[in-house]
C-alpha cells in the first residue's frame, strides 16, 4: 500500500500534532530528556520552532524536529555538555524577526522506528533545508549550531548537517557543534 503523508511547520502544527511528537519522544528519548510542557513554552514563545511529517492514513505524527534559534547565553550553556535542553526556558528562545546573525539549537529529530528507512524522514530532512533557505533569503543567518546527541542515528544526521563533535556531556551524550548547517 502506497502511504502519502504531509509535512508542517509554525503554525500549521496543531497541539494533537504536538502529542504525537512527543509520543515519538517517549520511542527515542530517556525520560530525563523529555519535557513537554518546556517545549509548550518555547513553542509559545516562537510557534516556528516544530515541523512534523503526518501520515495521512492514520493522521499520525510520524516525524518531526524541534530546532529553535536560542539567546547566545542559551547556547554556551547548552554547548558546555553540562546542560540537559529541557531545563531552558522559554526566554531561552530568541524569535529571528530581524536581519541578523543567531544561534541555532537543534533540541530533537525524530522519525518513527516504523518509517526510519521512508519516505518521511527524507520530507522532514528536505522541509528543513528549505526553512533554513528561506532564512538565509531573508537576511537571517545561523552563525552557531549545536545539537545535543543521543543516539548513533541522530550522529549521523549531525554529521550529515556538517556539525561535528565538540565534547562528551555530562549526561552521556555528544554535544556537536557547527557555523552554520551544510546539507551534504
Amino acid at each position: 500500500m502506497k502511504r502519502n503523508f504531509t509535512c508542517y511547520s509554525g503554525k500549521d502544527v496543531t497541539l494533537r500534532m504536538l502529542w504525537g511528537a512527543y509520543r515519538l519522544d517517549c520511542q527515542a528519548y530517556p525520560n530525563q530528556f523529555r519535557g513537554a510542557l518546556a517545549c509548550l513554552s518555547w513553542r509559545l514563545k516562537n510557534p516556528d520552532i516544530y515541523s512534523v511529517v503526518v501520515d495521512n492514513a492514520t493522521g499520525r505524527v510520524v516525524a518531526y524536529i524541534l530546532a529553535m534559534a536560542v539567546t547566545e547565553q542559551a547556547y554556551e550553556k547548552l554547548v558546555s555538555g553540562d546542560f540537559i535542553d529541557v531545563n531552558m526556558k522559554a526566554s531561552d528562545v530568541v524569535v529571528p524577526d530581524r536581519k541578523g546573525d543567531y544561534c541555532l539549537y537543534i533540541s530533537s529529530m525524530v522519525v518513527d522506528r516504523n518509517f526510519r528507512k521512508g519516505i518521511p524522514g527524507l520530507m522532514l530532512f528536505r522541509h528543513f533545508r528549505e526553512r533554513l533557505e528561506n532564512y538565509e533569503k531573508e537576511g537571517v543567518h545561523f552563525s552557531k549550531v549545536a545539537a545535543d546527541i543521543l543516539s548513533s542515528d541522530a550522529e549521523m544526521i549531525a554529521l550529515h548537517f556538517g556539525l561535528t563533535c565538540l565534547r562528551e556531556s555530562c549526561h552521556n551524550s555528544k554535544i556537536y557543534v557547527g557555523n552554520g548547517l551544510c546539507f551534504e
